[in-house]
């Protein structure tokens, strides 16, 4: 299974094994992921880079994520997409709920490090860089709403020893 990470510094995983593939090609593959859309390789160059040359790179760039071990795109196929793909994110808030000690908590809390989808900011068009902090600030939002609740959940468990 392919696995983001996105909380700090961005990298990839597949089977459990980290694979090293170009930052752009990084860059797409968490476009695809977060917004869980299918865009046409057109608009995938675009997105990426703000040249004339830019299909070209595009297609170097895939040719470098399949010799890296990364065959997720369809050759003959114009659009992109990506089916299955988890995250660190979506791994740590569904295990907020799993809570049940203050060391567990810690534990969870300690996975935040950095700023979130590091690696990424000088990349892309334009275009690209504002989905980039938009998105940053959705994950943020959703990081404080899950730090409130455990508060809250922590708050309750030591009214109630009171």
């Amino acid at each position: 299974m392919l696995k983001l990470y996105i909380l700090g510094t961005t990298q990839i995983t597949l089977q459990g094994r980290k694979l090293d593939i170009p930052r752009k090609g990084l860059a797409l593959l968490i476009y695809l992921a977060l917004e869980r859309v299918s865009i046409t390789r057109e608009q995938a160059a675009t997105l990426l880079w703000d040249h004339s040359e830019a299909r070209q790179n595009l297609r170097v760039e895939l040719a470098r994520m399949r010799n890296a071990g990364l065959d997720v795109f369809a050759a003959a196929s114009q659009i992109l997409s990506l089916e299955d793909v988890n995250t660190d994110f979506k791994t740590w808030l569904n295990n907020a709920s799993l809570l049940r000690s203050q060391t567990a908590a810690l534990e969870w809390l300690a996975q935040l490090r950095g700023t979130l989808l590091s690696g990424l900011e000088d990349l892309g068009s334009q275009e690209y860089r504002q989905w980039l902090e938009h998105v940053r600030l959705q994950l943020t939002d959703q990081i404080e709403t899950a730090l409130l609740a455990l508060i809250v959940q922590a708050q309750a468990e030591s009214w109630e020893r009171a």
